[in-house]
């Protein structure tokens, strides 16, 4: 049981500290990039990421009714 507890707190540590890093690396890019170059890194990351979930989607969408 013993064993349980410590793999539930190092997956829960792993997760706060992958967190906590990306979420200062965000804070460095936001205040070292001109807001022009934040702006076009957004925009570009969230059409990609809208583009491949709306294509895993789709492809799951025709191939579940067809299952």
């Amino acid at each position: 049981m013993a064993d349980v507890f410590r793999g539930i707190g190092a997956v829960v540590s792993t997760q706060v500290l992958s967190r906590a890093l990306t979420f200062i690396l965000n804070v460095l890019v936001a205040r070292l990039a001109s807001p022009s170059a934040y702006g076009v890194g957004y925009v570009s990351l969230q059409l990609l990421s809208n583009l491949v979930l709306f294509f895993a989607k789709e492809g799951f969408r025709k191939v579940a009714p067809d299952a």
